[in-house]
């Protein structure tokens, strides 16, 4: 399982042409009906006219959507048999698609790798590492070397040398948080908000990062309600004296008071993609898709969002985007339910 939805073992073999990978399932008739798709097209660049192929995205979207993970999965291997590099790359580097024709696991990767080297913000790793279950993280990692032939903690390492940013995520990647199912040790709560109260004043980083970071969320909901009885909004004392959004999502992760799941925190970070002058497309894309593969949690951060902001995210993403990208994000939405 990876981001709440069952996907096939990545460390399987591919399945050569002809190989029934899925029980039932034939690839070769899927291929054939996007090939189908395919449509040649003109371009002109520099008064040079230059042909090339590729399939209509709304249409290969419809097709991916009406396929399991598992039966992507089949089908990119497929791809890959008959001598294409990956079947996203065959539909001619449709950015919304990639996600879809990729499956959970590559496309964290894909965007992970994409912030390593600089293409996204810092908040987007933030997202993909923290407040994470185990079990993906040991996923991520895997795959990340796997595809990339570098750990990811050296891979940090090399990109955030020395800043705290490489000191949050590293604690999280000790994989040494407390599980959930756990229960909340009140003396050890006690404890912890004497403790962050002096780091807050004390301006110590390094025993914020450690407390917040290796908590179950339970225990950082039962310090949150604590720390404002006493000291007032933990959140506020953190925001004021440092940049420190990856500690901050972890808070807003684990709030008692909204769902304790991250769905507001998550409905929050949608409308920051589409708020003020132009939309943010990259991360929009990122969040919707990845958003959609737990259609149960998706729909709590839909219902998070209509309640914060008194409308409706699907037609927030539709007033705020136009042509194939948002035909093709309005189909991922309606897939997510």
């Amino acid at each position: 399982w990876y981001l709440g939805v069952q996907i096939p073992d990545p460390n399987l073999p591919k399945a050569g042409l002809g190989l029934e990978k899925v029980p039932g399932f034939h690839p070769k008739e899927v291929w054939e009906a996007l090939e189908n798709l395919v449509e040649s097209f003109t371009v002109t660049k520099d008064e040079v006219d230059e042909e090339y192929e590729a399939a209509d995205p709304v249409k290969v979207c419809h097709l991916l959507l009406g396929l399991t993970v598992f039966q992507r999965d089949a089908l990119n291997d497929y791809a890959k048999s008959s001598g294409v590099d990956s079947l996203y790359h065959w539909i001619h580097n449709v950015e919304t698609i990639r996600g879809l024709a990729e499956g959970p696991l590559a496309y964290d990767v894909y965007v992970l790798h994409a912030t390593l080297e600089g293409k996204m913000g810092e908040l987007t790793l933030v997202e993909l590492i923290c407040d994470r279950e185990e079990e993906d993280l040991q996923l991520l990692m895997s795959e990340y070397q796997k595809q990339h032939d570098i750990s990811l903690v050296n891979a940090i390492r090399k990109k955030y040398s020395g800043r705290k940013l490489e000191n949050l995520l590293l604690s999280v990647l000790i994989l040494q948080r407390q599980h959930d199912d756990l229960p909340v040790d009140e003396i050890r709560v006690d404890n912890d908000v004497i403790a962050l109260r002096n780091a807050i004043e004390e301006q110590d980083d390094k025993t914020l990062t450690e407390l917040l970071t290796k908590r179950s969320k339970p225990h950082i909901a039962a310090i949150i309600t604590k720390y404002a009885a006493a000291h007032g909004s933990l959140r506020k004392h953190i925001k004021q004296r440092w940049n420190a959004k990856g500690l901050l999502y972890i808070i807003d992760g684990a709030k008692s008071k909204r769902d304790g799941e991250g769905a507001w925190r998550d409905a929050k970070l949608l409308e920051e993609t589409m708020k003020g002058l132009g939309t943010q497309d990259d991360k929009l894309r990122y969040r919707v898709i990845r958003a959609h593969w737990n259609t149960k949690r998706f729909s709590a951060v839909k219902q998070a969002y209509q309640e914060r902001y008194e409308k409706d995210l699907d037609k927030r993403i539709d007033g705020d985007t136009s042509g194939n990208y948002r035909e093709i994000l309005q189909l991922i939405y309606q897939a997510g339910k």
